[in-house]
């Protein structure tokens, strides 16, 4: 099994998963995927970064002192963990602005502690455009389920037993489709195996790049 320092495969963040945006204008591509949390803003809401960079934050005050607009946002900085308004410290700046059933000045106001889940519309700046543009924002989560043996863990959408033992059975159902991303794999072979999709893998040879749906059980055993 694994050994030595577990891989940073868990959030930093507690019962706070990692999320897909899908949708979003041509423009604004480099919106669409898998964004992971990384902290907490002053507010206590989560803040997310994908690997090019872009982020997805909330702002009490985008406009800083000058207005009273407070939204999700996606931008291209990190924003503060200190600051209680105009986070990125550019009064107004923003690639994208989630929306509400309120408005000031014909801008969408409002948001929750969490991202919009779902589809929803947003005010995205696409060519220098506000634009309406339809996005949908999903937690990634796979959750144990059944009778469980053993060091079987799960957090968000990262599933594991690090340094397992003798004569576990796991079954792990996955909640939203995706693509495997492999931080580690190292079993018995012949013996310690992991199933998805009917086959099995063992050795230093994990599921990577395999595709699993909605529904799909994934199950661990070691002799």
């Amino acid at each position: 099994g694994y050994s030595g320092t577990p891989p940073d495969c868990i959030s930093d963040i507690p019962g706070v998963a990692p999320i897909i945006v899908e949708g979003m204008c041509s423009q604004r591509s480099g919106l669409k995927g898998k964004f992971e949390p990384v902290a907490r803003t002053a507010s206590g809401r989560p803040w997310y970064k994908k690997a090019n960079g872009a982020t997805l934050y909330f702002d009490p005050n985008h406009w800083g002192v000058v207005q009273n607009f407070n939204n999700w946002l996606f931008g291209g900085q990190e924003p503060s963990t200190t600051a209680t308004n105009n986070l990125n410290g550019v009064p107004g700046a923003y690639f994208g602005l989630s929306e509400d059933l309120t408005t000031q000045n014909g801008y969408p106001v409002g948001g929750g502690d969490l991202p919009p889940f779902g589809t929803t519309t947003w005010t995205v700046n696409c060519g220098g455009t506000d634009t309406q543009v339809e996005v949908t924002i999903t937690e990634i989560k796979v959750e144990l389920s059944g009778s469980n043996t053993g060091k079987c863990a799960v957090s968000g959408s990262c599933f594991s037993s690090l340094n397992y033992g003798y004569d576990e059975e796991c079954t792990f159902t996955v909640f939203e489709g995706g693509v495997l991303d492999v931080i580690s794999f190292n079993t018995e072979e012949c013996c310690d195996k992991l199933a998805v999709g009917g086959v099995e893998y063992e050795g230093t040879i994990g599921p990577e790049g395999v595709t699993v749906s909605a529904g799909d059980q994934i199950t661990w055993s070691s002799d």
